[in-house]
């Protein structure tokens, strides 16, 4: 499934029951106008229903939404809604910059990953700017490029972390190789759910679980030796 932006479809936001009323009573203004015997009257009827059709439907689509027509995109306002995607995935700049530096990415190499994980977020994001989504969806977007560098070797480089003889704990950790070790920081250090994990790097549950737990016992073990 990979990362998820909780998008909102085009026809859920139709489907909110405030909005469903209005619309509904917005058509019926239009249709009730041409029954009118005052042609006043129906004009006014028209426009009314008309503007709450705009107000209740297009505005909010247009603000809320970059619509994708056969390939080609066009952007309504979207001001606002990028500022907020950008703050987002600011906000969360520095523990996805730790993230990377315990999986072993070549420090010179971490804050362009981290730009890179914010550009896809406010490219690929749809619907509302939910922070907590979009906060997870860009650390999924970070560990995807630590997935593909792997895969590819490139173009991020992945080094092993040094390892302390005086600290087992991190030796344990050290021990594992990178995509245990991006497992692991995920759910240590991020302090996502195993599942969750599993989702955004499209691995098996019990592969997450499993690493999890021997990188506890291996940690447990060591810090008592």
């Amino acid at each position: 499934m990979g990362c998820q932006t909780g998008q909102v479809s085009r026809l859920g936001q139709f489907r909110r029951p405030i909005r469903v009323i209005c619309t509904l009573l917005a058509i019926g203004l239009v249709v009730w106008s041409y029954s009118v015997p005052s042609k006043t009257w129906g004009s006014v009827a028209s426009a009314t229903g008309i503007g709450v059709i705009v107000v209740v439907l297009l505005l909010p689509l247009i603000t809320e939404f970059e619509v994708d027509v056969f390939g080609f995109r066009a952007r309504g306002s979207l001001s606002t809604r990028e500022k907020e995607l950008q703050a987002a995935c600011e906000q969360q700049a520095p523990r996805i910059a730790s993230l990377l530096q315990l999986v072993g990415v070549d420090q010179d190499q971490i804050p362009a990953l981290v730009q890179e994980a914010a550009k896809d977020t406010c490219r690929l994001w749809r619907g509302r700017v939910a922070l907590d989504a979009v906060a997870q969806f860009v650390v999924c977007r970070a560990a995807k490029l630590v997935q593909l560098s792997l895969r590819l070797g490139g173009p991020y480089r992945i080094r092993e972390p040094p390892q302390d003889r005086d600290d087992r704990g991190l030796t344990a950790f050290a021990q594992l190789d990178a995509r245990e070790r991006l497992i692991v920081a995920m759910v240590a250090w991020m302090e996502l759910d195993e599942n969750r994990v599993a989702i955004m790097l499209d691995v098996d549950l019990q592969r997450v679980l499993g690493v999890v737990q021997r990188w506890r016992t291996d940690e447990t073990s060591g810090a008592t030796a």
